[in-house]
């Protein structure tokens, strides 16, 4: 990946309202891949039933980090786990680090002691979550050597345009070619969240001139249409204002 070392740096907690999102994934049972940094996505995933999770990221401090916020976890309350997450030292922190409430808002795990404890079970069994160093967009060059019922990889698929092979490719050629990648490691009947996209409502669809590309989700549909995808819109009060969010899936059917 391109300027890699701006990917070195970790989030404390989620950017997104995986509160939201990851309850229409519907979790329960199912095997989950996604990616890491901030680790929440597989925190609430565990909250909301996954049996296993792998974390796959491009970022060499997201395993460690994990090691220290589950230690936190498993020997805090709940009212002392954020303060003592950001408080970690020697990890370098991302400048997006949202409030006490919203971080609250954002995560399934934090809004209630029976989901916390829940949580803080689940996170002794130390095989629960698993680790994979690479690069989403380099799959192949990494040791998958399984499928999973869900993937989850929130918002990585806009930086794309980051790691073009060269400026000449088309976007949305290369977004197609992962697709093939990304989908092979999906069960059948399995769930893929392609797409985050912040401050995204039914009137954004109007627009396919953002200078980011998979922004553009025509542009998207068009170059994916083997795949049929589906958006789904839901509130994000964060930043001050009311405001949508939204998330493009795809469900592999048996062929």
């Amino acid at each position: 990946m391109k300027n890699i070392s701006k990917f070195q740096q970790v989030y404390p907690f989620a950017t997104e309202m995986v509160s939201s999102y990851l309850e229409l994934l519907d979790l329960d049972g199912k095997t989950v891949f996604t990616v890491g940094s901030s680790l929440d996505q597989a925190f609430n995933a565990l909250v909301l039933g996954a049996k296993e999770i792998t974390v796959f990221d491009v970022n060499k401090n997201t395993e460690e980090f994990y090691k220290r916020k589950r230690e936190i976890i498993i020997n805090s309350s709940l009212d002392e786990v954020y303060r003592k997450t950001i408080c970690i030292k020697d990890i370098e922190f991302s400048e997006d680090i949202f409030s006490f409430n919203d971080v609250v808002r954002m995560n399934n795990y934090l809004q209630s002691l029976d989901s916390y404890k829940k949580l803080q079970d689940c996170l002794k069994n130390e095989k629960i979550v698993s680790f994979i160093d690479g690069n989403l967009f380099h799959m192949n060059d990494s040791q998958i050597e399984r499928k999973y019922d869900r993937m989850i990889l929130s918002n990585v698929v806009q930086y794309l345009d980051d790691n073009l092979p060269d400026k000449t490719k088309n976007p949305y050629q290369f977004l197609r070619e992962n697709m093939d990648i990304w989908t092979s490691y999906l069960n059948d009947d399995g769930i893929l969240q392609l797409l985050y996209l912040y401050a995204y409502s039914k009137e954004s669809l109007k627009n396919n001139s953002n200078s980011v590309s998979t922004y553009n989700l025509c542009s998207v549909i068009n170059s994916l249409d083997k795949y049929p995808l589906e958006i789904s819109f839901f509130d994000n009060f964060l930043g001050g204002g009311n405001r949508q969010d939204a998330i493009v899936t795809y469900q592999k059917t048996k062929k």
